[in-house]
């Protein structure tokens, strides 16, 4: 076993930030650094990552896919492509705040401009792998999978860590198989993007257990590009308060940055999340004053908000939010500076869930926005039924695809029925190869239904059901 990161208990923030690659070389997957080219001027090769991002199909698309408020007709709520563009800028200023602190104490070569490309461009990819219908949608094909396995599982050639995978979805390890394989460059490197924006993707650096339910970003079919990312900056960890010394096993750890792109999505989502309800009427925002003063930390600015004529209660609220949001991020940011020993250490980073944890006030304002959000929005009755909608749209949609996959894997290509031709031949580029293995094959059935918008999804159910077709005489 490779144990070079077990070496040094220490992380060196000259070799977290790296300008390398992921390429494919005949047929080989390599790391290399980014190469000078007549744009090296004008782009960093941090800042050609945000562009390869922001233009890509799969960033597109997260304008059809749910943020919370699945199919809403008001065309100012979240999708996931705005909750993404939000939560890169809120990542640009929180890394700009580390990024200089970093340059003043660690090391004066560090240029907080790249440090803040590299957490807005994980910001901008983090949500890529997010299904149709939000969690809703991760919950839908987590379930189906869990069923099916339940009834057909003895007859599958799948082990039970492979079946963990499809049981608890994760649109994290999605995102990262998307970003480092599937898109642009289809099992050839995907976006190509800097090893340091995909390893500051990272938030659960394991891969799904059978015996455990705890969230994970690593696909096994992923396997070989994580390890070579997180080796690249020593990010293997060896556990030795829970396993014998002797034991070989080893870990790894989070790349720091990413601490910072998840505390940009989680003070993002805390306040638009409420923006969208107070739109939607599902909360009033006289009652959330007080939420606001603890957030902004100024009655006075609170009440001369409130008391504004010209604004409506979602523009109010969009003003407050925005403070908040800068608080926050002020607050995180320092947070981070003063813990940077403990995340220049492996062994304490193994330690932090995660960064808004650190700092108590912030901590306290996300539970409290959190707690908003569980008894008033997500119960919501409109919000309900198109969640209950998207379970049977999603299970019908995966019924089908499975189904053709599994007769792919069981028949000769000759002998498989219309119907599954006809339903991997819609796959498109996903469509699996006879010689792929069962598990290669059903990643790529969640490649093609993880892609998917809400509208093509609802689209796609109705065409494989018959639903919807005006028949004419000729």
């Amino acid at each position: 076993m490779n144990n070079s990161g077990t070496k040094s208990n220490k992380l060196n923030w000259s070799n977290l930030i790296s300008i390398k690659r992921l390429k494919c070389q005949s047929s080989k997957l390599v790391l290399e650094d980014d190469k000078n080219n007549e744009y090296s001027n004008i782009r960093t090769p941090f800042q050609r990552d945000y562009d390869r991002i922001i233009f890509s199909q799969a960033f597109r698309k997260l304008g059809g896919k749910t943020q919370v408020h699945p199919l809403s007709d008001n065309d100012t709520i979240h999708t996931r492509l705005t909750h993404s563009l939000e939560t890169a800028s809120v990542g640009r200023s929180l890394a700009f705040i580390v990024g200089d602190y970093l340059k003043n104490v660690v090391n004066e070569k560090i240029k907080p401009e790249n440090v803040a490309a590299i957490v807005q461009s994980a910001c901008l990819a983090h949500d890529l792998g997010n299904p149709p219908f939000g969690h809703a949608g991760e919950d839908a094909i987590a379930n189906w999978f869990i069923e099916y396995f339940e009834k057909e599982g003895f007859k599958l050639e799948l082990d039970d860590d492979y079946k963990k995978e499809f049981e608890v979805f994760d649109g994290n390890a999605q995102g990262f198989r998307l970003a480092s394989k599937i898109e642009n460059n289809f099992k050839k490197g995907g976006l190509n993007l800097t090893v340091t924006i995909l390893a500051s993707m990272i938030k659960y650096p394991h891969f799904a257990e059978s015996k455990d339910d705890k969230k994970f970003s690593i696909y096994r079919s992923e396997k070989q590009e994580f390890e070579m990312i997180m080796d690249n900056f020593d990010l293997r960890f060896k556990r030795e308060d829970k396993y014998d010394k002797n034991d070989e096993k080893t870990f790894y750890v989070r790349h720091p940055l990413s601490y910072l792109m998840e505390a940009s999505d989680d003070i993002c989502y805390t306040f638009l999340d409420i923006v969208d309800a107070i739109e939607l009427k599902i909360l009033r925002l006289d009652d959330l004053k007080n939420f606001f003063v603890d957030a902004i930390k100024s009655r006075s600015r609170v009440e001369d908000i409130y008391l504004d004529n010209y604004l409506n209660d979602t523009r109010k609220a969009a003003k407050l939010s925005a403070l908040a949001i800068n608080e926050l991020t002020l607050n995180a940011g320092n947070t981070f500076n003063n813990n940077l020993d403990r995340f220049t250490s492996k062994s304490e980073i193994y330690k932090i869930k995660d960064l808004i944890s650190l700092g108590t006030e912030t901590s306290k304002i996300i539970s409290d926005a959190k707690k908003i959000a569980n008894d008033y929005i997500f119960p919501e009755n409109s919000k309900q039924k198109l969640e209950i909608a998207a379970y049977e749209i999603l299970g019908a949609i995966l019924n089908d695809l499975v189904n053709a996959v599994v007769e792919l894997d069981n028949k000769d290509d000759k002998k498989i029925s219309f119907k599954s031709k006809k339903i991997l031949d819609l796959m498109g580029i996903c469509k699996p190869a006879k010689s792929e293995s069962l598990y290669e094959k059903l990643r790529l059935v969640l490649d093609f239904v993880s892609g998917m918008t809400d509208r093509y999804a609802i689209t796609l159910f109705q065409q494989l059901n018959g639903i919807g077709y005006q028949f004419k005489r000729m």
